[in-house]
Parts: structure tokens; C-alpha cells; sequence
């Protein structure tokens, strides 16, 4: 089972949430080490490191493809954009033995959360914004690949409706992929995940948190149609969000309705 997305989506609040199954591995972001550091890169962003030929996209495949002792859901969370130029790769092997999910949001609220992120200078590697990263022109062309190719209709979770609503999202997406929900997925221990240490302070706020949590819309800013100017905002990120838009529309329309999930608490 793989989760597909785009950065700031609330993706690692939802793979905290699948640790909670029991019998279940989790992966993440496995396909990152190949984009960023293996020796088949497709970013400058980590250039200073020297490329591990280790990290090929045929070893995460591998890896992801492996029999693991006691566990019956294997699950791997992990951006689109990471997959360009290796989608065939899905569909090969025992690779396409795994089913695809995806998780979207509004880029003028995860464009605007990865931007703030990226020019967080603390993070190694991490002092600018690349448009590249943005995510979702690779998240549409993967679902439409996926569509084509293997399933014809693949779930896709809206961010907002999630955190409305954890339960009947999470029960109708366990449902979907074949799994019983557990109310546990809900709420959590909050605790150190080492696999996410990659990643730096971008996981913070899930890696302390107990549970989902629908932020106060009072506090939170959300573009309008204001100019990038009064948001704040450079221009190439505000561009950024105005391209994205069309992609995350086409996905939006083939969500999990939100009503349809309240059928199932």
C-alpha cells in the first residue's frame, strides 16, 4: 500500500496514524533517498553530499517488495515528485502487487506551509524554494498513470476533510484498501520516530502531537486572491500556487466525499 502526495499535505499525521495498526509496517518516504542522494538524483538540493550508489530506485523497490516475518500491511508514505522518470517501476515486480492511495490538500495552504519551510535555514540543504518541489503536477500525471494502468479509480483523501472528520475519513479509507479500522489510529503516544530523523524539524509538530488536530481557522492564514505583496509571499511562490490549482481540482473531484464517510461511523 502506498500513499502518494505532495509536501505539507499532512501526510506524516496520516502514516502516524497507519502505525497504529497492528501487523503493519511502515515506510518513509523510502523513494526520497533515491531522489535526493542516490546516484540516480534528480535534485541539487543535497549537491554538497556525495551521491550513494546504494540508493537506486531498483533497492528501495526491492526493500518495499520484501516478505516481512509477522507483518500483513506494508505501507509506504511518500511523494509523487520523487517518482519522476521511474512510474514504470510501479508497475513491475511485485511492485505492482501494492495498491495506490493519494493524499491532496489546497496548495494555498501547502505551497504557502512548504515555502515557510524551505527558507528555514537551520535545515541543511534547506535556504530556498524550489517550484519543483511543489508537488502537485506530478501527484495528477501519477493517479493518471495509476488510473490507466492498474486501477481505475484510486482513493484519494482530501487534507481538510480529513482533519474534520479523522474518523470517517480513516474508516472509509481502511475500508477502501481492505483493512479493518482500528480507533486507535485516532490517538497516539506522541514518541521519537527514528525514520523520520531525515527529515530534520519538518516533522515536529506531528512527532509531538496525540492524535489529529483541526487547526483554529481563526489563526489560520489562508491565500485569497489577494496580491503576493499583501500576502506576503514572493511571486515565484504565489505562481506556484496558481499553477498547482488545476491539478489539485482534478483530484479534488475524486475524493472521498465527505458525506459518504460519515455513513461509515
Amino acid at each position: 500500500m502506498v500513499l502518494w502526495t505532495a509536501p505539507r499535505c499532512v501526510s506524516t499525521a496520516f502514516e502516524r496514524s497507519m502505525m497504529e495498526l497492528e501487523n503493519c509496517k511502515t515506510f518513509h518516504e523510502p523513494y526520497l533517498q533515491s531522489f535526493y542522494f542516490g546516484a540516480e538524483r534528480q535534485s541539487e538540493r543535497y549537491k554538497h553530499f556525495d551521491p550513494d550508489e546504494k540508493k537506486t530506485y531498483d533497492a528501495i523497490g526491492e526493500m518495499l517488495e520484501k516478505e516481512y516475518d509477522g507483518i500483513e500491511l506494508v505501507f509506504s508514505k511518500d511523494m509523487a515528485y520523487y517518482m519522476c522518470n521511474h512510474f514504470q517501476e510501479l508497475i513491475h515486480g511485485r511492485l505492482r502487487q501494492f495498491q495506490h492511495t493519494f493524499l491532496i490538500r489546497s496548495p494555498a495552504k501547502s505551497i504557502r506551509s512548504f515555502y515557510l519551510g524551505s527558507i528555514n535555514k537551520v535545515q541543511p540543504g534547506w535556504d530556498y524554494f524550489d517550484p519543483d518541489e511543489g508537488g502537485f503536477k506530478e501527484l495528477l500525471e501519477l493517479y493518471r498513470f495509476i488510473a490507466a494502468k492498474k486501477d481505475k479509480n484510486p482513493i484519494v483523501v482530501d487534507a481538510d476533510d480529513l482533519l474534520e472528520d479523522p474518523e470517517g475519513i480513516m474508516r472509509a479509507y481502511c475500508e477502501g484498501i481492505g483493512v479493518t479500522f482500528d480507533r486507535k489510529m485516532l490517538e497516539w503516544k506522541n514518541r521519537c520516530i527514528p525514520e523520520w530523523n531525515v527529515c530534520g524539524s519538518w516533522h515536529d509538530n506531528v512527532r509531538n502531537s496525540s492524535g489529529f488536530r483541526r487547526k483554529d481557522p481563526n489563526k489560520s492564514k489562508v491565500i485569497g486572491n489577494n496580491n503576493a505583496e499583501e500576502e506576503g509571499l514572493p511571486d515565484i511562490v504565489m505562481q506556484n500556487i496558481e499553477e498547482s490549482m488545476p491539478y489539485y481540482q482534478e483530484l479534488f473531484k475524486k475524493r472521498i466525499a465527505p458525506e459518504k464517510a460519515r455513513e461509515k461511523k
